[in-house]
């Protein structure tokens, strides 16, 4: 065997593993594209094979080849030979520096490394998540992970239990189990782990061992439309009697999935966004859920915790204990900063795990800043939460020249909205950073749309006669915070666009990239292809996060243009001519609404805004009645002069 015991790593100090792992890392920090993404040309997979490689060499005394091949005999695992041959011959220079590594540096790196790359990560939650979920599962003698990806919450469950628990899991993606299972084996941990889709595999989990999963965002999953044959709970047939597509690519088929398998006195918990508490897709979900009794508790974590991910996110707790009561939590501002980033703490961790488990008893403070935030806790009876004001939802047809309503058909909907901040004190909600200008959760304005510079090519702007084929072009100067009639802009007399640019797509947010910052909203593209200019933005808006028109009301805000402002001073104190950079502008926040009111709310713009186009028609015509006026006047002055 090669290794230590994992006792061996609980004797060391954060800033010594820290330490160990830095060192590792470095050598691998060689071999990286310097590019926008910082893509690694050494997945992480490959630098724990490495690693891996390098402590056989130094435990064993064998050379490269012997142990290569005592590792692929030990782990049972012949593909793993092809990888390391491919290693050696795409990286023969990266060996020889790990040399230098003592043994104990690549055993702390290959157990408890993190995926170098951050951005966009789909399977690492961080330590600390981690280490939340093991103490929320303490005193289970066995934890399951659906999904384990790189192994975290397996390692942390078998470094933070006493006594420690049988750990197991399945994994889709091979890299991910590779390194799990090195991990295991280097521990001396005999760990039930597969290789396999989880909606394949029927007997996952068929223990009923208490588990934990984070399932990924935007995962397309077609198998789930086949009925009967992956979910066996009764809560399938909400999908597949759903024609939404929406339904079957989110991460609620995968928590269902886990659910077919929790038993009585058994616990799952699943990571999810703030969307899955609150959205109207998957409202029917949480009301078959809490009619069910399987909903324990719903916990807000803050925003930032999760590597690569800005917005605060839900921890659920489900059990098979025919639960009456929900146990709300609201934990939005329990977490500590460490540099540019925040992490949840061991006080942290044991102030959420005692909210969960002494709910409205837990009385001490829960902040750092020493002052107990009340009412951040409490347990809410399922059929209050079912019993909730009925929404009427009014389907509308709008006429196209006043923009009235009128309801053609109406439905009654339960909202069942779990957000905890519904139930405890709202003041007490996912954070964002020290200087927040709102209270509440709160996306990113770069997670919800694509942000690109305008098109900066030559092009002739022609105000003659529009021959109904021209191309349109926006420039700052034609943005004043409302919808955009393109056929009113100036036409393209010919079109040179470098790189192929497309043009804009409907529901697109065009600004200004300096002060004073406007915005524009195109509803209606006439049929015109349309460009901005390349002193724009164009912001094209993900529907599935946010709705378009809601953020444009809110990017028309004074609220909003104090943070561009606040923002644009802090990046050019010194100049005086104020802008923003596409990296800056994502960071604008923008409070979170529940879908349903953000339509309702969209819906009562678009008809203000038809009304003030409509009088804004008629003060034209007076404007331009005044001015015809006037000028009659003085050419009848100039008449009778003569």
């Amino acid at each position: 065997m090669i290794g230590y015991p994992i006792g061996l790593l609980q004797e060391l100090s954060e800033d010594v593993i820290e330490k160990y792992i830095a060192k590792v890392a470095s050598v691998f920090e060689n071999y990286y594209y310097d590019s926008l993404d910082d893509v690694p040309l050494i997945p992480f997979k490959d630098s724990i094979l490495f690693a891996t490689l390098m402590l056989t060499m130094k435990q064993k005394g064998l050379s490269e080849i012997g142990a290569e091949d005592y590792i692929v005999t030990k782990l049972q695992e012949p593909s793993m030979l092809k990888d390391y041959i491919d290693l050696r011959q795409y990286y023969p220079d990266v060996l020889p520096p790990l040399v230098h590594c003592k043994s104990e540096e690549l055993f702390t790196y290959i157990v408890l490394a993190e995926p170098i790359i951050l951005s966009k990560s789909e399977y690492n939650v961080g330590v600390s998540i981690n280490r939340l979920l093991v103490e929320l599962l303490r005193g289970q003698d066995k934890v399951y992970d659906w999904g384990f990806a790189q192994g975290q919450f397996l390692i942390q469950s078998l470094l933070q239990s006493r006594p420690r628990p049988q750990v197991a899991g399945i994994e889709v993606k091979k890299s991910n189990y590779f390194v799990t299972k090195i991990r295991m084996y280097l521990v001396g941990v005999q760990a039930n782990l597969q290789e396999a889709n989880l909606f394949f595999e029927k007997d996952a989990n068929s223990e009923g061992a208490a588990a934990v999963i984070c399932p990924p965002r935007k995962n397309p999953l077609t198998e789930i439309q086949y009925q009967g044959y992956y979910l066996k709970s009764s809560l399938a047939e909400l999908f597949y009697t759903s024609s939404d597509k929406a339904m079957h690519t989110g991460e609620w088929p995968y928590i269902l999935k886990a659910l077919d398998s929790l038993q009585p006195g058994g616990k799952l918990l699943a990571l999810t966004s703030l969307e899955a508490v609150s959205n109207k897709l998957s409202r029917a979900i949480r009301c078959k859920l809490l009619e069910e009794g399987l909903v324990e508790s719903v916990i807000l974590l803050s925003n930032r915790l999760i590597p690569g991910d800005k917005k605060a996110a839900i921890l659920w707790i489900f059990s098979k204990n025919a639960n009456r009561y929900v146990r709300m939590i609201n934990a939005g501002e329990i977490r500590t900063k460490k540099g540019q980033s925040f992490y949840l703490s061991d006080e942290n961790i044991k102030q959420i795990a005692d909210l969960y488990r002494y709910g409205e008893k837990y009385t001490v403070n829960v902040t750092d800043d020493e002052f107990g935030i009340e009412n951040i806790v409490r347990d809410v009876a399922v059929e209050d939460i079912l019993a909730e004001p009925v929404y009427h939802r009014r389907h509308y047809h709008y006429e196209d020249e006043d923009f009235y309503p009128i309801v053609i058909s109406s439905e009654e909907v339960r909202q069942c909205n779990l957000s905890p901040d519904r139930y405890t004190n709202r003041s007490a909600t996912a954070t964002t950073d020290t200087e927040e200008l709102f209270q509440g959760p709160s996306y990113f304005l770069g997670d919800v749309c694509k942000i690109r510079r305008g098109a900066d090519e030559k092009v002739d702007e022609s105000d003659t006669a529009d021959t109904g084929d021209l191309a349109k072009y926006i420039t700052p100067k034609h943005l004043n915070n409302r919808t955009i009639d393109v056929l009113k802009m100036p036409s393209l007399t010919t079109v040179t666009v470098a790189g192929n640019r497309k043009p804009l797509k409907i529901n697109t947010i065009i600004m200004s990239k300096s002060a004073p910052f406007k915005f524009g909203f195109i509803d209606d593209l006439k049929g015109r292809n349309v460009y901005c200019s390349g002193n724009t933005y164009k912001l094209t808006v993900d529907e599935n996060e946010i709705n378009p028109v809601y953020l444009f009301m809110y990017l028309t805000s004074d609220a909003a243009k104090e943070q561009l402002i606040r923002i644009s001073e802090t990046m050019n104190p010194l100049s005086r001519t104020k802008t923003i950079s596409i990296t800056d502008l994502g960071e604008l926040q923008i409070p979170i609404v529940p879908r349903d009111e953000q339509e309702v709310l969209a819906k009562e713009f678009l008809k203000m805004v038809a009304e003030e186009e409509k009088i804004q028609r008629q003060l034209d015509t007076i404007l331009e009645g005044k001015k015809t006026l006037i000028q009659n006047a003085m050419a009848k002055a100039e008449q009778e002069n003569k």
